[in-house]
């Protein structure tokens, strides 16, 4: 699990990402990325709808992708809140095609 100030918590950061966020979108993953400042951490949130499944492949999926970000973050640039929206299509990717995916998608978005 991502620390608490890594994570995005309230429904009106959602919404203030989901309007003002610019969007990019890869082959498993949606993403809306705010710029906040490159003094503060990168914030995460991520999204898994009932098209993706009943809730044991959602938690799955989402887990798949904290371990990503964790494993990953070091990298990344910091002033970043994040909304990651898991695809329906998800269900047909291993876990090295799904890092990649989110790597891909990273680097579109300005990592």
């Amino acid at each position: 699990m991502l620390a608490k100030n890594y994570r995005i918590r309230s429904g009106k950061d959602y919404k203030k990402l989901y309007d003002a966020g610019k969007k990019f979108n890869g082959k498993y993953l949606f993403a809306y990325v705010v710029h906040k400042g490159a003094d503060s951490y990168n914030r995460y949130g991520i999204v898994a709808g009932k098209k993706v499944g009943k809730a044991v492949l959602r938690n799955l999926n989402k887990r798949r992708l904290r371990a990503i970000i964790k494993k990953h973050q070091a990298q990344f640039d910091n002033g970043k809140d994040i909304v990651l929206i898991i695809k329906k299509n998800v269900i047909f990717a291993d876990f090295k095609a799904f890092e990649k995916d989110f790597l891909t998608l990273m680097n579109k978005a300005g990592q």
